[in-house]
């Protein structure tokens, strides 16, 4: 952000401050965003790889190269260690909220026909419910592709402006 907000004439202040992202980027920006709720206000996932326990479960026997457990270990090296740290968006946002700390506003959405991320999806959607933290969620038709994506982009950014 320091560099960003250097290069470009932006916003210092956390409630014009987002970040964003869609598929593994949706992932980066909620484990981001709620590490650091001091600098962005709002986070935006569009087809959210929320995965983690998907990896935690993984295997070595899983024939699929992008589901194997040694392709996750490239990635986030101790999957062991993953729940409880800070890379654990759903213990970190619950407790943010039991702690009454300041929580970005969330926009999630995805596709009814991205069967890699709906589930997910719909899953930390109902745990902002259980944890009374106001959101907009949103699935309509369409997969994990840029046709979705397109479309879903516009409504992030309206949003974006609109939750200042």
């Amino acid at each position: 952000m320091e560099i960003t907000r250097r290069l470009f004439p932006l916003s210092e202040k956390r409630e014009d401050t987002g970040i964003a992202g869609l598929s593994m980027g949706g992932y980066g920006a909620v484990v981001n965003g709620l590490m650091h709720p001091e600098t962005f206000g709002s986070i935006g996932m569009l087809s959210a790889a929320l995965i983690q326990e998907r990896v935690i479960n993984s295997t070595f026997e899983e024939p699929m190269p992008l589901f194997n457990r040694r392709y996750y270990q490239e990635i986030y090296k101790d999957i062991d260690a993953i729940k409880g740290s800070e890379l654990d968006y759903q213990q970190q946002i619950s407790k943010m909220a039991k702690a009454g700390q300041t929580i970005p506003n969330f926009f999630i959405c995805c596709g009814e026909e991205d069967v890699a991320c709906i589930n997910d999806a719909r899953n930390y959607h109902a745990l902002l419910e259980e944890l009374g933290i106001a959101h907009h969620y949103h699935e309509g038709p369409g997969g994990h592709d840029w046709n979705y994506w397109d479309e879903n982009l516009a409504k992030l950014l309206a949003w974006f402006t609109q939750t200042k």
